[in-house]
């Protein structure tokens, strides 16, 4: 058994193991090359010169980490590959140090019954929404924005909730709006601002990481930004009701009826 960290060599084989992890297909072959480079750690699992398993440590920023990606060969199951994996990465993050260990999966995925094993515990449930309609727009978005206005409208925000890009939650903070504001992500959106990324999008979609109103000005400065970005859809992370009625109404819809389908766990030990 020899577990290490993935190189350019393992891409085929890891793309020909994740090829069935779920009907449509799997996100890794968008993100193979990335990892590779971002910060954190990409680790395979070798047993007998075969690679049966990968996952993916990743640096949000100082202090927090996140968990993603962790996958075994649908063949090779039920051997503990799995926990394998989880212990090496948690030593990892030990070793590592760090103030906030979180993840995130959906409702029905095999990981809710591995993480009653360790202790995470379930700080929030989410709604994922998306949005993949072609519609005309008559508003130009507009990220010509000052970084000090931007800084005092976000700071009362600060490490106040989550927030998503694709499937990956943070805290806002300086660092983080910095960050969003330098990629030129952050636009006007009458007195308010919006936050809409593919920082962490594993498909060819944009997240809006952060609105105030659901109005027919979001939605034309959303169609605008797809359509000038050529992406496929939009996505966005809400854990408001309220909120979810007025996305459907907007064109936007769920993978299913249930209320919240998305679990975001953090990683806290007694």
């Amino acid at each position: 058994m020899l577990i290490r960290k993935a190189d350019i060599k393992d891409k085929r084989p890891i793309l020909e193991m994740t090829k069935q992890t779920w009907d449509d297909g799997d996100y890794i072959k968008n993100v193979f090359d990335k990892w590779l480079e971002a910060p954190g750690e990409f680790t395979v699992l070798e047993d007998d010169g075969q690679i049966v398993g990968c996952t993916k440590l990743s640096i949000i920023k100082p202090g927090n980490l996140w968990l993603e990606g962790i996958r075994v060969d649908p063949n090779k199951r039920r051997k503990g590959y799995a926990k394998i994996l989880a212990d090496y990465q948690l030593d990892l993050c030990k070793k590592l140090g760090f103030e906030h260990l979180n993840l995130s999966t959906w409702y029905q995925n095999e990981s809710v019954k591995m993480l009653k094993k360790y202790p995470f515990q379930k700080i929030h449930d989410y709604k994922v929404m998306t949005y993949d309609l072609d519609e005309t727009c008559d508003y130009i978005s507009d990220n010509n924005v000052d970084y000090n206005q931007i800084m005092d409208y976000f700071k009362p925000l600060f490490n106040k909730a989550y927030y998503a890009c694709d499937w990956t939650f943070f805290t806002l903070d300086d660092l983080m709006i910095k960050t969003f504001f330098d990629r030129g992500e952050i636009y006007k959106h009458g007195l308010d601002y919006l936050i809409i990324s593919d920082l962490y999008n594993k498909e060819n979609s944009l997240s809006i990481v952060y609105h105030n109103d659901i109005n027919d000005e979001l939605m034309s400065i959303v169609n605008h930004l797809k359509k000038t970005k050529n992406k496929d859809y939009l996505m966005t992370m809400t854990d408001d009701q309220n909120k979810v009625t007025l996305l459907k109404e907007k064109g936007f819809e769920g993978y299913d009826d249930e209320p919240f389908d998305v679990y975001l766990y953090e990683f806290k030990e007694d």
